[in-house]
């Protein structure tokens, strides 16, 4: 009944976990491998799931491959860093699915051994669960959405998806990078250059942003620095479009 779907690229360190989690939800676990050089395609199979290597198209591009894949009407789309709860797995294993509705769960983030409650990686709700039929999702690089093909319903269910999103502020320095490009990378796409308000004034933004308008500050240090790199990736994606327009 429900396909689990990863999309990978260097996360030997996670995919165990995330594999395991699915496992208790379906028999059916695919993995799309953006070509990585460590051991992630080798674990994966070794669980069982089935894995498809594949040069990097994107993040929507990715999973409406992934999703291609799946012999099974729905899926369940879980990053490679992530774990679903054992509540939210006996809610899901009750529920009577609708084919028009789009089943959204909470993420939350562990950073570096800390459940989040605030900062710009506060608990949130994003669509996890989706009948192929009905759902896909966009072709952005990086920050896709699901789309509906007709109506678009959404149902929150209540158990908790764990985010293990970085292995330590060297990691999370590299993740910064990368999204930072990425998202350089679709502005040019758009042609949507950055006005100079944004240039000059979006860094500082991110930063008051998710450490005053999120409370940041009842993080500790962990709120003020997660908030001065969200103020980087701002400033990291100006100076990789402007690297880009001018090649």
């Amino acid at each position: 009944m429900i396909t689990g779907l990863i999309i990978s690229y260097n996360e030997e360190d996670n995919i165990a976990r995330a594999i395991n989690s699915l496992k208790k939800l379906t028999s059916e676990i695919i993995l799309i491998d953006a070509q990585s050089t460590d051991n992630t395609a080798q674990i994966a199979m070794g669980l069982g799931a089935q894995v498809f290597i594949k040069p990097w198209e994107g993040y929507g591009a990715t999973k409406n491959y992934g999703i291609s894949k799946a012999s099974k009407d729905w899926i369940f789309s879980l990053d490679a860093d992530e774990e679903i709860s054992p509540a939210l797995i006996e809610n899901i294993k009750r529920m009577q699915l609708v084919n028009e509705r789009a089943y959204h769960f909470r993420i939350v983030m562990d950073y570096l051994g800390k459940k989040l409650r605030f900062t710009e990686y506060a608990p949130h709700w994003k669509p996890r669960l989706y009948h192929k039929d009905f759902y896909y999702w966009d072709d952005r690089k990086v920050h896709e959405k699901l789309v509906a093909r007709n109506r678009n319903l959404v149902e929150k269910i209540k158990g908790d998806i764990l985010h293990y999103s970085f292995r330590s502020k060297e990691h999370h320095h590299e993740k910064i990078d990368r999204y930072a490009r990425l998202s350089a990378e679709e502005l040019l796409k758009n042609q949507k250059s950055p006005s100079w308000f944004k240039r000059s004034f979006g860094p500082a933004y991110r930063f008051l942003r998710s450490y005053i308008l999120k409370l940041g500050v009842l993080e500790g240090r962990e709120g003020m620095y997660i908030s001065k790199m969200g103020a980087e990736l701002i400033r990291k994606r100006h100076a990789y479009f402007d690297q880009l327009a001018h090649k």
